[in-house]
């Protein structure tokens, strides 16, 4: 249960051994994706001990435009349910999100400076930081276009998400809005969603790397 919660990670200097770990995922790598990918790290930059007093939810929502893309907003809502204390204070948190690599940014909403833009591990990535007072409540939000080539591979044949999972953090809330421009009729997981035609929605958790895929027949 540690391992495909991220809870516990293994790395060796021995190649063979390390590829091994690596085909079950324990080695903590940032991960490929045939499809839609979504990857949340918060790093607390305020120090002391206030990541236990944070509970977080992730909602990931998909569109289409009607310029024919797909538009893709990722919100991180952080509600610190401390006050201040020995061990507790803001909750400073530089945020990154890991994309499908080509996305381009639409709008941030939430941040307190500008964004970062960067490629790495085969991701663009997003990066901003933010604070949260004690016993108050910020959401961070990204809005952008997933790549074209995503989009017609999408549009073509099946939606695939990959959602992974930070390590070391607890099963976070994770809300999934999907629409797509076309009827949706096969759905896995079958028992997460409510359909509706060409859309699906559900609540779910984080608990591990969590994957959907869609399907027109």
């Amino acid at each position: 249960d540690a391992l495909s919660e991220r809870q516990v990670m293994f790395y060796f200097s021995d190649e063979k051994v390390g590829d091994i770990v690596a085909s079950f995922g324990w080695d903590g790598r940032i991960l490929g994706a045939k499809g839609d990918y979504l990857h949340v790290v918060d790093a607390n930059l305020g120090s002391l001990k206030s990541d236990p007093a944070i509970n977080r939810s992730i909602s990931y929502t998909v569109e289409p435009t009607e310029e024919g893309e797909l538009q893709a907003t990722a919100s991180v809502t952080y509600e610190h349910t401390a006050d201040f204390d020995w061990k507790t204070t803001r909750y400073r948190t530089y945020t990154r999100i890991y994309v499908p690599q080509g996305s381009t940014l639409v709008s941030a909403d939430g941040n307190e400076e500008e964004l970062a833009i960067t490629d790495e591990h085969g991701k663009t990535v997003f990066g901003t930081f933010i604070s949260i007072e004690p016993l108050d409540t910020e959401t961070l939000s990204f809005t952008y276009i997933l790549p074209e080539e995503l989009t017609q591979q999408i549009f073509a044949d099946e939606y695939r998400l990959l959602i992974q999972k930070q390590a070391g953090t607890r099963a976070h809330d994770l809300e999934l809005d999907i629409t797509l421009p076309y009827k949706i009729n096969v759905i896995t997981p079958s028992d997460v969603f409510d359909k509706g035609g060409n859309q699906i929605k559900g609540t779910w958790d984080l608990s591990q790397d969590r994957e959907v895929l869609l399907q027109p027949k």
